[in-house]
């Protein structure tokens, strides 16, 4: 009974420790929170392990009450100490009681002197989860189920639990014992090793908590893979080659390696792959769902072995007492003739069919998605009938069929071959005319932010002028007052402020609105960003919704603003060019979803190979082949302008909010400058 109490009370802190950690962290020190579970976790056996230690010699019942006694001290800290934290603040939003939660927010984040990110940051929460209750309504177990959204939410925080159960943890867990004894260590030996191995865990642990938040989670995943494997390669080598056997003699060197191997998967689970297992669930599930898909992963975890035993019972196929040709009539895709010795392939089902995929494999296109295609090839694929494999699938994961999901980031498995020819196409009708014969939205004044790299601040151009001093010259012409704002001033002209640095990507850029935008809320944001998550090869399977992030915190921060979107512009490096091409399907995917909510934003289409008119070209790029020269500059404003353009016959612009600075950029800086005068006099 008190065994079955414990493993209810462990598993449903499981399941919630890692969705509370989530929901009240900072994004920036989410997973180093969430992953402090793994570490606990590591910090349990190295007291359990260390406990064995120390009890080895003991041969009475004091042996196992002692290491039931010790679970308790933790276990009564905790029953004791959660009674004085505050709730989630999300969780309160999420059932309407607002106060209570912004009090918690600030219980959780207050430092003395951030007031302004805490309302700001407060509002974005309060936002998103309005709107998600909004569109999604009362969500059930059953709408896990439903959507394939939903299903691709809960096969990603399944799937990552199910790999760890699959990465022989586990079995080195327990078994370690059992093999030290292979290695002829005696007793006292095999509980020292186990001792030094618990070690392991909580060391790597505390590493990875230096990283965690750094790195991105594919790259953690991946590299954990690889090295497991190796891991395990090594291991399997030495015990075949240096086998230990009684009464034969033993390869010291291969003993100590083995044991290295063995220490080397914990260290590895410990740094890489268990975390992800406590950080991924909880960030890819929605306010509502987030404690009941976390707990469904929990289950999911457990049964995994289950699952095996399942698709085995269901999915495959009795090949025994059968010829390989039988066995082919099995999979459907061939036909056998019994009465002969020849096996005659049926010509009508066994066809091939030639594919041709154009462009870019995008989310609109579902089939293309999924064939991964690549732009000017040919994919031969066999027309089979993959029902077997269908079922397959569908019972390992218990969640969807891999055809029905649209997950945001999908295009990343085709990007190694993703090819795209630029050219003008000068009978294009998608380009409207660039100029303006009246004032935009009836003469209001604009505050205009440029937002992003050293792209945005005119890098190779003459005078730094970029595309801002044009579009900024055609406010003027078309009759608006406008003020460019921003923290920085670059380029050769009079109101030249902007918000862009040099080599940031995206989540640096995001970094810098939360401080500058509640300071000058822009009622036009002009942005342009990502080339450097490119070039730095930085996480791109997550580059739409780290550009869905940034746009919505502008809309939310700056409540009169309309979001100037731009896709990024052809690099002459191809490898960079091939992730250009990943990250602007994604951008034109984020445009289309926002569009779709209703949000006021535009999309400024840079890369020549949509056939539109007047985007840069190859040749329009400096040496460097990332930065534009004056001529690339033109068009990336002609570009933008017209953008703005089609933003106002929508119907988006809304007049700036009363903040003190004035309508006219010109006019202020001449004033700074004057004052500047004065007091240097």
């Amino acid at each position: 009974m008190g065994r079955l109490l414990v493993g209810f009370a462990v598993g449903t802190v499981t399941g919630v420790a890692p969705v509370f950690g989530a929901e009240i962290a900072k994004t920036h020190e989410r997973a180093k929170i969430t992953a402090a579970n793994q570490m606990m976790v590591a910090w349990g056996f190295f007291v359990a392990l260390w406990t064995g230690v120390g009890e080895g010699k003991w041969n009475n019942s004091n042996q196992w009450r002692l290491g039931f006694a010790i679970q308790g001290v933790p276990a009564i800290i905790l029953g004791i100490g959660v009674l004085f934290i505050s709730e989630s603040p999300r969780w309160l939003c999420l059932k309407g009681r607002h106060e209570e939660a912004k009090k918690c927010f600030r219980n959780y984040h207050y430092d003395g002197s951030n007031d302004t990110w805490i309302d700001t940051e407060f509002t974005i929460i309060q936002v998103n989860i309005e709107e998600e209750r909004k569109a999604q309504g009362r969500l059930t177990w059953m709408d896990l189920m439903k959507t394939p959204a939903f299903r691709k939410r809960l096969f990603v925080g399944a799937f990552v639990w199910a790999a760890a159960m699959l990465s022989g943890i586990s079995f080195v867990q327990y078994y370690q014992t059992a093999i030290y004894a292979t290695l002829q260590f005696d007793q006292n030996e095999q509980l020292l090793v186990s001792g030094l191995y618990g070690t392991v865990a909580p060391v790597a642990c505390l590493a990875s908590l230096f990283f965690v938040d750094r790195v991105g989670r594919k790259k953690i995943l991946i590299t954990s893979s690889a090295l497991l494997s190796v891991c395990y390669m090594i291991i399997t080598i030495l015990a075949a080659v240096y086998p230990a056997r009684p009464g034969f003699p033993t390869n010291v060197a291969a003993q100590r390696g083995l044991i290295a191997c063995i220490f080397a998967v914990s260290a590895n689970y410990s740094a890489l792959l268990g975390p992800m297992t406590w950080i991924i669930p909880p960030e890819v599930f929605t306010t509502e769902l987030r404690a009941k898909a976390n707990a469904l992963v929990q289950i999911l975890f457990i049964l995994t072995n289950a699952l095996c035993a399942l698709v085995f019972a269901f999915a495959y196929p009795e090949t025994k007492g059968k010829s390989l040709e039988e066995i082919d009539e099995i999979f459907g895709d061939v036909k056998v003739f019994h009465g002969g010795n020849a096996k005659l392939a049926n010509d009508e089902e066994a066809t091939v069919e030639t594919l041709e995929i154009q462009g870019q494999a995008r989310h609109s296109d579902k089939s293309k998605a999924r064939r991964g295609g690549i732009g000017g090839q040919h994919l031969r694929y066999p027309k089979m009938h993959l029902k077997v494999w269908g079922q397959l699938l569908a019972a390992c994961l218990t969640l969807a069929q891999a055809s029905e999901f649209t997950p945001l980031n999908s295009h990343h498995i085709a990007r190694p071959g993703l090819q795209c020819h630029c050219y003008d196409n000068p009978a294009s009708n998608h380009d409207q005319s660039s100029s303006a014969s009246s004032p935009l939205a009836g003469g209001m004044p604009f505050r205009v932010m440029f937002m992003g790299a050293s792209i945005t601040r005119g890098y190779m151009s003459t005078g730094n002028l970029g595309f801002r001093k044009f579009i900024r010259d055609k406010f003027v012409s078309s009759g608006n007052a406008v003020n460019l704002v921003g923290s920085q001033r670059v380029g050769d002209f009079k109101d030249n402020e902007l918000e862009a640095y040099s080599g940031n990507r995206i989540d640096q850029i995001h970094k810098h609105a939360t401080r500058i935008v509640p300071e000058t809320l822009p009622n036009i944001f002009v942005v342009h960003v990502g080339s450097n998550d490119c070039l730095q090869d930085w996480d791109i399977d997550n580059f739409g919704m780290r550009m869905k992030d940034l746009v919505d915190y502008l809309l939310v921060a700056s409540t009169n603003a309309t979001v100037v979107m731009s896709t990024l512009l052809v690099n002459n490096a191809p490898d960079t060019e091939s992730c250009v091409l990943d990250a602007n399907s994604q951008i034109r995917d984020i445009a289309s979803i926002l569009e779709n909510e209703g949000k006021p934003i535009v999309l400024a289409e840079m890369h020549c190979c949509q056939g539109l008119r007047g985007r840069p070209q190859p040749v329009d790029l400096s040496p460097d082949g990332t930065h534009p020269v004056d001529k690339g500059y033109q068009k990336m404003a002609e570009i933008f302008w017209t953008t703005i353009l089609d933003a106002d016959n929508k119907g988006f612009f809304r007049r700036p909010e009363d903040n003190g600075i004035p309508a006219d950029g010109d006019a202020e800086k001449d004033k700074k400058k004057s004052n500047m005068n004065v007091h240097s006099t």
